[in-house]
């Protein structure tokens, strides 16, 4: 998971996985909690309450609450923001 997942949302009682295949970004909806999938995945960051990254997919800034991984744009919460400025 670690190469490949670019992002984890949460999606109510489950998670929605995007992950790049064959360069084309791509997603999964599993039963899962975002809190868990942390715990089992501790390369992931949070962002906000609703989103984990893979820092590896950090490409920039693109204003000062928001960022672009690869082929998409998230919301960064100033609760999670110092944390994303320290990596």
């Amino acid at each position: 998971m670690e190469d490949v997942s670019v992002h984890v949302s949460n999606a109510q009682n489950y998670i929605e996985i995007f992950y790049t295949d064959n360069g084309q970004l791509k997603s999964k909806l599993i039963r899962y909690s975002l809190k868990k999938i942390q715990e089992d995945f501790d390369f992931l960051v949070q962002i906000h309450r609703s989103h984990l990254i893979n820092p590896s997919h950090f490409k920039y800034w693109k204003n000062p609450n928001t960022i672009f991984l690869t082929q998409i744009e998230l919301p960064v919460s100033k609760n999670y923001k110092e944390q994303l400025l320290s990596l």
